[in-house]
């Protein structure tokens, strides 16, 4: 699928109550990677996920983690 010819820039918003970062759930994520072939498919592979997780762990802060996740977007947004 590299093959194909840049068309556009995708930013996704994403989110999850647990942690999908790292192993062992980093493969268990299937959202991001959905996005990915999808949008590859349709020739769109410059792709970023923007992702806001933890939400739902105990002793997290999912004000700050939405904050956080507020700002990165915003400066992506500053390059689109």
């Amino acid at each position: 699928m590299k093959n194909h010819p840049q068309r556009g820039i995708i930013i996704t918003p994403a989110s999850s109550g647990g942690d999908y970062l790292s192993e062992p759930h980093h493969s268990l994520e299937m959202g991001d990677r959905y996005m990915r072939v999808l949008f590859n498919f349709l020739g769109i592979c410059d792709f970023t996920t923007i992702s806001a997780d933890k939400l739902d762990i105990v002793g997290e802060d999912a004000e700050a983690i939405m904050s956080r996740t507020i700002e990165k977007a915003q400066e992506a947004a500053k390059v689109f």
